[in-house]
């Protein structure tokens, strides 16, 4: 992604923020994944199931997916 910034030269506040919410989604993951390891997986799956986190995702993804 880095590349195609370099690419067109310029850098748009959006691209800033829409690269910052992926890397933030990307930290969530690794956060989740490590919770799994620790704590019972019906306590994640509650977490993930949440409608704050599922809002959020989909907001910056167009997606619900994890």
């Amino acid at each position: 992604m880095g590349r195609q910034f370099l690419l067109h030269g310029t850098v748009s506040g959006a691209d800033l923020v829409s690269l910052a919410d992926r890397i933030n989604i990307y930290r969530l993951k690794i956060r989740l994944r490590r919770m799994c390891e620790l704590f019972d997986s019906c306590v994640v799956e509650r977490i993930l199931n949440s409608k704050v986190v599922a809002e959020r995702i989909h907001g910056i993804t167009g997606s619900y997916e994890m």
